[in-house]
């Protein structure tokens, strides 16, 4: 799937040096690819487990593979058949990539991109298929109605009990065991006998009907010791050695939809309650969790919201799908210790030695919200005054003005005289008139129910939703970009010898402060410099 279970020499030596930098910062910067020209952008990657130089990426339509040059070409288009592409699996052996749909499971040819359908169902949840793994000859498929499995050249599938019927939202395939997600809980068959067990289960299981972005609800990833990562309706869970489900030390997630999980391994220590470190992405970025902390990686991205994660264990470099890119962050520059050693003065102490007078002319960040929200136009009282209106709108009668006029002339000619031999006669005109008529009115008419409800509220209220989300993606990134501003101006005064140059500081601040000012039209600076932007 995207998961890469061979972890080789260069991630053990990058565990290492996350465990010899405890509680440290982080300076990742992330490089864009470019990766795909078509229409849609690349949502899903895929790296084979035993020979990493098969990289696959492919967006909601197409499909390309990495080159040995970083380039990526493209291998198949479904554009024309109006499908989605979920996720991918490859055969090295037979060349052969199979891309699991939104309307069935396809078996693409490499050699000639020539491509057949192998699965399909007349039952729309049944035909949605969602995650592929593929091994040691057999092909396991999660359905939005099931677990489905067949051995490779056979035609028929064959439901997998007791995940037969419930709708499959990840499947991971790791030491011989394959471990299976579904609606309510987390399924791990026996490597020999296939006999499955259950070792999570959650409470409800998810309704479908009030998301239509299920897909990442629920997701598992397994470390190369057999540690098992699950994220669960926005809620982490870890389970050990010792069979044990445990929150993260470090607390729930800052962050709500967990689209992937990139485990980096387990740190070689003696207590069996040691955390592995671990990259998620999410609808805020992706984020590096180990030694109890969850630490941002999104310096380098053009946008935060990401999707996928992947590793290339021959080099460890990493690969994450944001939302108008793919990027890629070498493991050599995934840290950069502070040297913040734990018997040192505590965080606050720090800060406050460190925070010089011109913090003080600084915003702060309700401040920040307030310039955001006015320049955005999102403030809730607007919702309120449109309510406002439209109740006041029933008094105001509706006002109808008439004008009828109309215009008439005639004529009479007439013949008189008398004679009895050829005498003489007379014609008129005996008889003009003409008319004129002007006529008006007015009418006011109210409907009084707009009183108690208007017909514009339905409107009002929809458009009072999509402000409020667009109010709180506004909040969101602008408190991100504030705080992730201040901490770089603390730690570049706070940095030692080691640390990184100080214009990488500098530009950095530079770069958050021109997109605060973009969210804020330029207050963001005038409150520090009143003749800033003038």
């Amino acid at each position: 799937m995207r998961r890469t279970h061979v972890l080789r020499t260069a991630v053990c030596m990058l565990i290492v040096y996350l465990m010899a930098y405890a509680r440290q910062a982080y300076a990742a910067i992330w490089q864009p690819m470019h990766v795909g020209k078509g229409s849609s952008p690349i949502r899903n990657l895929y790296v084979h487990g035993e020979y990493p130089g098969l990289f696959f990426a492919a967006s909601t339509e197409e499909v390309y593979q990495k080159m040995s040059d970083d380039t990526f070409d493209r291998v198949i288009s479904l554009s024309q058949s109006g499908q989605r592409i979920q996720d991918m699996a490859f055969n090295a052996d037979q060349g052969l990539l199979l891309l699991a749909t939104t309307q069935g499971l396809y078996e693409v040819r490499i050699r000639d991109g020539q491509s057949k359908r192998i699965y399909s169902s007349s039952d729309d949840s049944a035909r949605d298929c969602r995650r592929v793994v593929l091994h040691s000859g057999r092909v396991y498929l999660g359905t939005g109605r099931g677990l489905l499995t067949r051995l490779e050249g056979e035609s028929q599938w064959r439901a997998v009990s007791p995940a037969d019927h419930a709708p499959v939202y990840d499947l991971d395939y790791a030491h011989g065991q394959l471990f299976c997600v579904t609606d309510s809980r987390v399924i791990l068959f026996d490597p020999d006998t296939g006999a499955p067990q259950s070792i999570h289960s959650g409470r409800t299981p998810l309704d479908e009907s009030e998301d239509t972005d299920t897909l990442h609800r629920r997701s598992v990833a397994v470390t190369s010791t057999g540690v098992l990562l699950l994220s669960a309706d926005g809620n982490f869970l870890i389970r050990g050695s010792d069979s044990v489900w445990r929150s993260p030390k470090g607390g729930p997630p800052p962050f709500r939809d967990i689209r992937a999980i990139l485990p980096l391994g387990v740190p070689d220590v003696e207590t069996e309650s040691a955390e592995p470190f671990f990259l998620v992405s999410s609808e805020r970025g992706v984020y590096l969790y180990g030694d109890g902390h969850w630490q941002p990686l999104q310096q380098g991205m053009g946008k935060v919201q990401t999707f996928d994660l992947a590793m290339t264990t021959a080099d460890g470099r990493i690969w994450a799908v944001g939302e108008d890119d793919v990027y890629l962050l070498d493991r050599s520059e995934l840290l950069t210790p502070l040297k913040r050693e734990r018997s040192q003065q505590p965080t606050t102490t720090r800060m406050l030695s460190v925070m010089g007078p011109e913090f003080e002319r600084e915003p702060g960040i309700a401040e920040l919200h307030r310039l955001a929200i006015a320049y955005a136009d999102v403030h809730p009282d607007k919702i309120i005054r449109w309510k406002r209106q439209a109740r006041l709108k029933a008094w105001v009668p509706n006002v109808d003005i008439g004008v009828d006029a109309g215009r008439g002339w005639s004529r009479s000619d007439s013949l008189w005289g008398s004679s009895s031999s050829g005498g003489t006669h007379y014609v008129g005109p005996d008889d003009k008139s003409s008319s004129r008529d002007i006529g008006w009115d007015v009418s006011l008419s109210w409907d009084l129910s707009d009183v108690i409800w208007s017909t514009d509220q339905t409107s009002i209220d929809a458009r009072a939703k999509l402000m409020v989300e667009l109010r709180e993606d506004i909040i969101n990134q602008v408190t991100r970009l504030y705080f992730e501003r201040r901490r770089l101006q603390i730690e570049m005064r706070a940095s030692g010898p080691d640390a990184q140059p100080v214009w990488t500081y500098e530009l950095r601040i530079a770069e958050l402060t021109a997109l605060l000012d973009g969210l804020t039209g330029g207050g963001f600076s005038r409150s520090i410099d009143p003749e800033a932007g003038e």
